[in-house]
């Protein structure tokens, strides 16, 4: 009895079309998991930043980048370089991430009333560090 309603089913599918119409969903749930990925980078940063040792006045002007940048680039790339995706999505990541970065320095040093010339310029090196700042895959 089984295999005859089985027989059944099976026979009526023969030359049939069989359409899928998930694509919409699938694109939909990518979004939001891209979406929650680059959220959840960002809140991390957001967390790096509250806890920050980062020398917002600096006492001697610096030529360069602060290391507590170069550690928050380095942790950065660690943590795009084991996420388990496309890389094309990996790269979307990363410079979303170092924007954000970009972004949350500027208004660390608007929110300072008063920069002395020595901050100024080390705001300018961190800033160019992270322009030229770049993903590369291993």
């Amino acid at each position: 009895c089984l295999l005859s309603i089985i027989d059944a089913r099976r026979s009526s599918q023969r030359g049939g079309t069989i359409r899928v119409n998930a694509s919409k969903s699938i694109s939909a749930t990518l979004t939001r998991a891209l979406a929650q990925v680059n959220a959840t980078i960002k809140a991390k940063l957001d967390d790096f930043f509250g806890l920050s040792e980062y020398d917002w006045t600096p006492s001697t002007r610096e030529t360069g980048p602060s290391m507590y940048l170069y550690g928050l680039v380095n942790w950065l790339t660690t943590v795009v370089d084991t996420l388990v995706i496309k890389e094309v999505y990996r790269d979307d990541a990363y410079k979303s991430a170092v924007e954000y970065l970009a972004d949350c320095m500027m208004v660390g040093f608007v929110r300072l009333r008063r920069v002395a010339s020595k901050g100024a310029h080390h705001r300018c090196a961190c800033l160019g560090f992270l322009d030229r700042t770049e993903y590369t895959h291993d």
